[in-house]
């Protein structure tokens, strides 16, 4: 999921250098540059596209650092494959 973060990520912020027709809309982007990427976005093109969740539990897992506990996400495996295999490409 970092990759696809980061891809997304890469991607959106190259839009906002885009050319924009209203000088309002560019005034805007220039100030802010907010590139509108989420988890949740995500998670709703994830649940059209395979009628599943992506993060379909939580699991304890001990931070190497810190030696504390937290709760770490585990993900659907045919999501991720599929996700993984497009990037690829």
């Amino acid at each position: 999921m970092n990759e696809v973060f980061k891809l997304a990520a890469r991607y959106a912020k190259r839009v906002t250098f885009s050319h924009y027709d209203w000088e309002i809309s560019r005034k805007i982007i220039d100030k802010n540059r907010r590139i509108g990427i989420s988890m949740s976005g995500i998670q709703d093109w994830v649940l059209k596209k395979f009628g599943q969740r992506l993060v379909v539990g939580w699991r304890d897992q001990i931070d190497p650092e810190t030696g504390k506990t937290f709760k770490a996400a585990e993900y659907n495996d045919k999501v991720v494959q599929t996700i993984c295999s497009s990037i690829v490409q």
